[in-house]
């Protein structure tokens, strides 16, 4: 539960920064996101209509990090993390379940991969209720790091992506991989 006692910290550019952002302002909590400076001016905008401080950063996943790291020790804010977390997977799990919920014979589900959060999510989901469907996750050859990491049998974190994706240049983590 959001508390009004803590600043809260999204340290990457991904759909749930939206919604965390609008909750913390409703709650009266300062909501701190760091997005890359490339990323398109109607998401900056949308964060900050939502409440949400931008705070920008070089689009690679270092400094991501690198900056999320600096925020965090100089106010003292509780991260939120956008995909590498149980929490975050299982409420993106519930995608799954609205769909299955409206559309109950889908033999397919094609989920963009980022960092794994709402694939990891949306796979939980699905097999729970059907067993049998296909979950097919998806990622930009600029930004393939899943499939690298299965090509090599372990985790690969790419210095840098190439795509105009920008909701797709996260890397996988220790639990979505």
């Amino acid at each position: 539960m959001i508390s009004k006692l803590h600043s809260y910290f999204f340290p990457k550019l991904v759909a749930i920064m939206l919604p965390l952002s609008l909750a913390a302002q409703l709650r009266g909590i300062p909501a701190f996101v760091v997005i890359p400076n490339t990323a398109p001016k109607c998401k900056v905008a949308n964060v900050r209509r939502y409440g949400g401080h931008v705070i920008f950063c070089e689009p690679t996943m270092q400094s991501r990090e690198e900056t999320a790291i600096r925020v965090l020790q100089e106010i003292g804010a509780v991260l939120v993390p956008s995909s590498n977390d149980v929490r975050i997977i299982s409420g993106q799990g519930t995608l799954s379940l609205e769909f299955l919920d409206q559309a109950p014979k889908l033999e397919t589900l094609i989920v963009p991969i980022s960092g794994g959060g709402l694939l990891s999510g949306v796979v939980i989901g699905a097999k729970s209720k059907n067993p049998a469907i296909q979950v097919l996750g998806a990622e930009p050859k600029g930004g393939d790091d899943a499939a690298q990491s299965k090509a090599c049998g372990r985790l690969v974190s790419l210095s840098h992506t190439n795509t105009i994706a920008d909701g797709l240049r996260a890397s996988m983590g220790d639990i979505t991989w």
